[in-house]
């Protein structure tokens, strides 16, 4: 499992960096990786970060089982949906409350 927090606004450089952390988790293993993504801390996203995601989202749609994104809100929510239709696991979203839940969830 990666454990991924996320605050301020997001960048192009730090989806690079992400896509780094994932390839050093993938490598070597078989099978998919579980994430808990907080993004409690998120300010906004610059337009060339939603590039980068989309791209690393594409690259990367097999890689991930069970994805619990917590503190979304708004636009991130909505982002969260359209994400899933992109990848063959599971994505939801929690409320900040519920981060013990989303914790559960993805080591289920």
């Amino acid at each position: 499992m990666l454990t991924i927090k996320a605050s301020g606004k997001i960048s192009k450089g730090d989806y690079e960096g992400l896509e780094g952390a994932i390839g050093q988790k993938l490598s070597g293993r078989a099978g998919t990786l579980n994430v808990m993504f907080d993004v409690e801390g998120v300010e906004g996203i610059e337009p060339s970060a939603l590039t980068a995601d989309l791209s690393s989202g594409l690259k990367s749609r097999n890689a991930f089982d069970r994805v619990a994104v917590v503190g979304a809100s708004g636009a991130q929510e909505l982002a969260t949906k359209i994400a899933s239709s992109l990848f063959d696991g599971t994505i939801r979203n929690f409320g900040e409350d519920e981060r013990a839940s989303a914790q559960q969830w993805v080591d289920s």
